[in-house]
């Protein structure tokens, strides 16, 4: 579980520098996904939410997990 920390911060580097490089919308899905991989990092190892990684709907499962 901790590559999706390490993920969500190399989502930042990246967002740093498309920021720099004014690439607003590569900035923005930059961030979306690093605060995506944190708040999965949360449900599994905090919350202990069981998870399907291999679902197609990955994203609206994570949250309707957080709703419920």
């Amino acid at each position: 579980m901790r590559r999706l920390i390490e993920k969500s911060d190399q989502n930042l580097e990246i967002v740093s520098v498309a920021g720099d490089k004014k690439y607003y919308d590569v900035a923005v899905s930059g961030l979306y996904y690093s605060n995506l991989q944190r708040l999965k990092y949360y449900l599994i190892e905090v919350l202990k939410v069981e998870y399907d990684e291999s679902s197609r709907n990955s994203h609206e499962d994570m949250f309707e997990k957080l709703r419920n």
